[in-house]
């Protein structure tokens, strides 16, 4: 415990401190210009740590947001996260925005004044990736005592869709490959027929393509899964023509030998490439939508696709390809055409219901009930809504047709007037 000195620039003049111990905790607490002054509030401390009077109630030191953004990166982003990198370019444009303040000048309204001018620049979705990385940096600087309270939690996040099903069809694929240049090419087909993601497919080593049985390895996805791909013959063949480079285990290089990064000239010739084959509002993972909505309107089960795309969240994410085939629900409904007849149904009206066996005789519109009920044989359904072939005949009196035509659920509008 002492009393020191210490030259305050500002004032131009000399600042005295008293320096003490207080549960292991090392304190420095400026006490004024007066030497005297300073030696009567550290004798205070004294006593008053002495009898548990002392509450440790001294400005803590604050954290610059400089300061605590280098530490998230180097203790947190880069041992835990693969995209670490996209973590520190989020915040360095937080710190742009906010200035290097220090943590706790960074409040609620603060960060809601954040969200309104960068919703003008980028979509919603973006804006909640750069506050959900915010977060998690208050998050730990809270659990490091750098912080008291995390501000991005009072902050509501932009309701968001992310159910995007953009994807091209076949024309258009075919104009993107040839417009995009040499070396990008194989990797743009490696996404229409792997749907594999940018980072998957950049990461995509020599040891994990297997051209005897036709099948490429994802060991490490973005859901911490592996698994397996069968390759179509065009991306066989494609990649059968990527030179290897011998100083590299990785199939996608760059021109100095290096992994190819999504954060250089990819995005650049990519978009390049859209924009000489008239594509707009596309990105590259709107590749991997364009191979799921191929298989889909192929025929191919949902099920089987979303083990191709390696999906983990169940059968939600697939299902936004549900609505590209309509087919696949209309032949599982086929299947109860082998079930049998109704037995006997009576016809009504020119626009009739199908009636249960054994409901009351209807009238054929003349005021004599049918003889002869109609018995249609292969459907199974009640209450569907049946129309009389050649019904103009039906309105002048004369003879109605025993035939009558099933119309799909529900009918159109027009038949329910």
């Amino acid at each position: 415990m002492a009393v020191y000195r210490k030259w305050n620039k500002t004032g131009g003049c000399w600042d005295f401190y008293i320096d003490y111990v207080f549960n292991g905790r090392r304190i420095r607490e400026k006490a004024g210009p007066n030497k005297t002054v300073a030696q009567k509030i550290l004798k205070k401390r004294i006593v008053e740590i002495a009898e548990g009077r002392f509450l440790g109630k001294v400005k803590e030191a604050r954290i610059p947001l400089a300061e605590m953004i280098a530490l998230y990166i180097e203790n947190h982003a880069k041992p835990n996260k693969r995209s670490w990198r996209d973590d520190e370019i989020i915040l360095n444009k937080l710190m742009g925005h906010f200035g290097n303040c220090f943590l706790d000048e960074i409040t609620p309204l603060k960060i809601e004044g954040y969200k309104a001018v960068r919703r003008t620049e980028v979509s919603g979705a973006r804006v909640n990736r750069e506050l959900s990385v915010l977060k998690t940096m208050y998050s730990r600087a809270v659990v490091w005592g750098k912080a008291k309270e995390n501000p991005v939690r009072a902050v509501p996040f932009f309701k968001e869709n992310n159910m995007r099903t953009r994807f091209l069809e076949a024309g258009d694929i075919a104009s993107l490959v040839s417009c995009s240049c040499e070396w990008l090419r194989p990797i743009v087909i490696c996404a229409i027929h792997s749907g594999m993601r940018l980072g998957e497919i950049l990461n995509l080593a020599w040891d994990d393509v297997d051209f005897k049985n036709g099948l490429i390895f994802v060991r490490d996805s973005k859901n911490k899964g592996a698994r397996v791909i069968p390759m179509s013959l065009p991306l066989m063949r494609i990649l059968r023509a990527v030179v290897k480079q011998p100083d590299s285990p990785y199939v996608f290089v760059s021109g100095k030998g290096k992994k190819e990064s999504r954060f250089g000239r990819i995005r650049t010739q990519f978009e390049k490439a859209l924009k000489l084959s008239g594509i707009r509002d596309f990105r590259f993972h709107d590749l991997r939508h364009t191979f799921a909505s191929q298989l889909v309107m192929r025929g191919i089960d949902l099920s089987t696709i979303g083990e191709l795309l390696g999906h983990k969240s169940g059968f939600r994410m697939t299902q936004r390809y549900a609505h590209l085939s309509p087919e696949h629900k209309a032949r599982a409904v086929r299947v109860l055409d082998s079930l049998g007849g109704l037995g006997n149904v009576e016809i009504t009206s020119q626009k009739d219901t199908l009636m249960p066996p054994g409901a009351k005789s209807a009238s054929d519109g003349s005021g004599k009930d049918l003889e002869n009920p109609l018995e249609i044989r292969g459907f199974s359904s009640f209450g569907q809504v049946a129309e009389r072939l050649n019904a103009p005949v039906c309105k002048t009196g004369g003879p109605c047709p025993t035939e009558v035509r099933i119309l799909s659920w529900p009918p159109p509008f027009s038949l329910l007037k």
